[in-house]
C-alpha cells in the first residue's frame, strides 16, 4: 500500500527500473553517485519531498505525479 506522495515517486522510480531493465547499481553509476547513496533515497531514508510542498499541494488540491516521458518522433 502506498502512504505518501514520496513512497508513489520511489514506486514509480522502481517501477521505471524495472522496465528499463536497469539495476540500482548501474543507474547509481549513471547519475555518478555510490549504490548505496542511491539506496538511501529509494529507501525512503533520504531524499522526501518536503512537507512543506506536501501541505501546499494538499491546500490546493494538487498532486505531484512521476510519468513516462514522451518520445518525441
Amino acid at each position: 500500500m502506498i502512504h505518501s506522495m514520496n513512497d508513489q515517486i520511489r514506486q514509480e522510480v522502481r517501477v521505471a527500473l524495472a522496465r528499463a531493465n536497469k539495476k540500482q547499481s548501474r543507474l547509481a553509476k549513471d547519475l555518478g553517485i555510490s549504490q548505496q547513496y542511491l539506496s538511501t533515497y529509494l529507501s525512503g531514508k533520504a531524499g522526501n519531498i518536503p512537507n512543506l510542498w506536501q501541505k501546499v499541494f494538499d491546500e490546493l488540491e494538487l498532486e505531484l505525479i512521476v510519468r513516462p516521458k514522451v518520445k518525441e518522433h
